[in-house]
């Protein structure tokens, strides 16, 4: 699946690729946007929903990219989950040159995924335990 949007002065894009094989489900998923002038909002990246094991926002900037991988079993009430996040948000001049925010974990999901329960660790910059707690539900 490949979703792109664009606005006045920003694109951002995702590419996602999920397969299930022997009752293991993998998800593989590639972000990346660029745009934003004076008085919009940066794209940031660390936490929950970029690179967990890093704190929300560790980086910003008017562009970004980040890559999720996560594997785990596809059925049951109870459902447990490895993942590895990379991502790095900046400036579009310094693109390429800053290190990429890197964290790892294991997760487990109740209900589909309605709740879920992560504990990752930061691998750079910040190396540190984290344990996050969330609700999310499928619209």
């Amino acid at each position: 699946r490949f979703r792109a949007e664009h606005g006045i002065s920003r694109f951002h894009g995702e590419w996602a690729y999920c397969r299930s094989v022997a009752g293991i489900a993998l998800d593989r998923r590639l972000r990346f946007g660029a745009g934003g002038g004076a008085g919009d909002i940066g794209w940031f990246v660390g936490g929950v929903r970029t690179v967990r094991g890093q704190i929300a926002g560790t980086q910003d900037g008017d562009a970004f990219w980040l890559a999720r991988a996560e594997v785990g079993t596809k059925q049951g009430v109870f459902r447990p989950v490895g993942f590895f996040d990379v991502g790095s948000a900046g400036s579009r001049n310094a693109f390429g040159k800053l290190k990429p925010q890197r964290g790892t974990g294991i997760g487990i999901g109740v209900l589909d995924g309605l709740i879920r329960v992560d504990f990752s660790r930061g691998l750079y910059p910040l190396k540190q335990w984290r344990t996050d707690f969330y609700l999310s539900a499928a619209l």
